[in-house]
């Protein structure tokens, strides 16, 4: 683990690449609740996809 670069918060707020969902703005939602992350923009394209932790829904913002 020694070529790993520290990320800022700003950075981590735009996902590149992904096959299923469209280039905008996604959140994750618990099922069933309001309760969501921070939302995160998501650049469409190849090698690459964006998805939540178990439990959770990726959901358009």
């Amino acid at each position: 683990m020694k070529n790993l670069k520290m990320l800022s918060r700003n950075q981590l707020r735009t996902v590149n690449g992904g096959l299923a969902q469209p280039t905008g703005d996604y959140k994750c939602c618990w099922k069933g609740t309001t309760n969501c992350s921070t939302t995160v923009h998501h650049e469409h394209g190849t090698g690459g996809d964006l998805g939540c932790v178990k439990g959770a829904v990726l959901t358009p913002a």
